[in-house]
């Protein structure tokens, strides 16, 4: 059907069909896993209904004095079905028990009471987005809508930074990388009432745009501009460290382009004003957290931490479990996804990274690539270091998740810099690595549904489950299914520009179709401009 359109049609065809696939992913993941299954919901669900209300902020308790309460708790008011929302997840950190142990919600959306989150000090814009449904119905189905509109902008998101990818990327390789960027977790999180989701969605459009920026070699495409500007202008404010993994991906970004000495010769005014547009933009949320501050934790909760040598070594120990978390710990860290799905997603990452590192030339790419590991493996450490003595090592793997989905994308990057520049092996490996990652988040969805269902010990498959959505347990399965192979195959054929604009990049870059390598600052010999 698409192939017998042209032009403009087929593609804005295409384009329709990726964005109604892969909300319909994200949206199953929303209708099969229950109410409050993602972490930390239940304050971000209270907090959602507080903003939308108008109460911003609350009343701030005072410091927790045990490490069972992440933060000191904020007070707000909301209607009551909402408020009691954290009564629903009764098989939280029980791998084993389904999900058929909630209690039905409250039928009672006028009485306005005291709620408590622990998510009062978090910048208001997430819960904005997705909180206004609550305005109009009560919690149940309320609270299924937040999810989907939290999956709606996430989607709006994830497509964006697969357009900027589009625009000057050229190969299946980036598609590789993307979908190895979109980890089970990721998903999880784009179709839960959670703020890490938007922030993670916000980051790969963000990596996206303003790799499509500084790699463009001729006018910067105005849709491309516009990706950028949102994303940063988002990812910025969604939580307190936003505005740090916003200034770490613009920097990476103009690292990795392989052009930072080009840029800023001959568009110094596109570095200078990238940068101060970040800058401008997280504003909002740096003064948020000097006004309301971050989380309160406790002091003095974890006293063998005063002993920084051993902070440092539980962190380094912790490596491992942060990892399973980005790739997919589901729930509370009671639902890891199938081993089978960690060992694909581990070895599509492995053989991304080993491929652009052994790739000649494209030095501060590669630079960029050693960076932002370092960075994934690090960045956390630095960060909880200061605080183990109070709050303990609290970091999990998917606050992680914005900077560490640059990774495989960065990787894609330097794998495929250009029209006709393709790593052969890569080339070659890409479409099998990408039906792969498909089936393990296949496997995945599987997984988590089949644990909130029958409990992690019951039947692989059954009719009579103790707990499903309305959709049935099964049945989700095979529409996740449908929809996965859906999105694969449409993205597949969404390979780049053709025809007259294929050709004009392929003029401004002759040197590829000679063979001289990428035309870029740190290129091969002989290659440089």
């Amino acid at each position: 059907m698409i192939r017998a359109l042209t032009g403009v049609a087929a593609v804005r065809l295409r384009w329709c069909i990726i964005t109604a696939s892969f909300f319909a992913m994200c949206a199953l993941w929303a209708v099969a896993t229950p109410a409050m299954s993602s972490p930390d919901e239940p304050s971000h669900t209270i907090k959602a209904v507080a903003v939308a209300r108008g109460e911003l902020t609350g009343t701030v308790g005072p410091r927790p004095t045990t490490w069972m309460v992440p933060g000191a708790l904020t007070t707000v008011h909301v209607p009551v079905d909402y408020a009691v929302v954290p009564g629903l997840n009764c098989y939280a950190t029980l791998p084993e028990q389904p999900a058929s142990c909630m209690p039905a919600i409250l039928d009672d959306h006028t009485t306005i009471v005291e709620a408590s989150t622990a998510a009062g000090h978090y910048p208001p814009l997430y819960y904005a987005l997705v909180g206004w449904p609550s305005r109009l119905l009560p919690a149940d189905p309320g609270i299924l809508v937040m999810r989907l509109v939290s999956a709606a902008v996430s989607t709006a998101f994830v497509v964006a930074g697969l357009v900027a990818l589009r625009a000057v990327r050229a190969s299946r390789i980036v598609w590789w990388g993307a979908i190895t960027a979109l980890t089970p977790m990721a998903l999880f999180l784009f179709s839960t009432i959670n703020p890490n989701g938007l922030e993670i969605s916000a980051a790969l459009a963000a990596w996206a745009s303003s790799w499509a920026v500084f790699g463009a070699r001729g006018r910067i495409p105005r849709h491309t501009l516009v990706i950028a500007a949102v994303s940063f202008a988002v990812l910025a404010n969604v939580r307190g460290l936003s505005p740090l993994w916003a200034l770490v991906i613009v920097t990476l970004s103009l690292l990795g382009s392989g052009r930072a000495r080009i840029l800023w010769a001959e568009r110094r005014r596109l570095v200078v004003g990238s940068f101060a547009y970040v800058a401008v933009v997280s504003l909002p949320s740096v003064l948020w957290s000097v006004r309301y501050g971050t989380l309160l934790t406790g002091e003095g909760l974890w006293p063998a931490y005063g002993d920084k040598v051993l902070a440092v070594t539980d962190m380094v120990l912790s490596l491992s479990k942060q990892y399973e978390q980005m790739i997919g710990n589901l729930g509370w860290f009671d639902s890891p996804v199938p081993l089978l799905t960690l060992l694909v997603w581990t070895v599509s990452l492995g053989m991304l990274a080993a491929l652009a590192l052994q790739r000649r030339g494209q030095v501060s790419a590669k630079v960029a690539l050693g960076v932002l590991l370092v960075g994934v493996v690090v960045g956390p450490m630095l960060v909880q270091l200061p605080g183990a003595e109070d709050a303990g090592l609290v970091w999990q793997g998917r606050y992680t998740l914005p900077i560490a989905i640059g990774l495989p994308l960065l990787a894609a990057w330097i794998l495929a810099p250009g029209e006709g520049d393709e790593e052969p092996t890569a080339a070659r490996l890409s479409r099998g690595m990408t039906a792969a990652l498909g089936g393990a988040g296949a496997l995945a969805f599987y997984g988590a549904a089949r644990r909130y269902a029958v409990g992690a010990g019951g039947p692989y498959a059954t009719t009579e489950p103790a707990w499903s959505s309305n959709l049935g347990f099964m049945p989700a399965v095979v529409l996740y299914v449908i929809a996965l192979t859906i999105f694969i195959v449409a993205l597949e054929g969404a390979r780049g520009p053709r025809g007259p604009e294929a050709s004009e990049r392929v003029r401004q870059v002759p040197a590829l179709r000679r063979g001289a390598g990428p035309v870029a600052e740190d290129g091969p010999a002989g290659a440089r401009p």
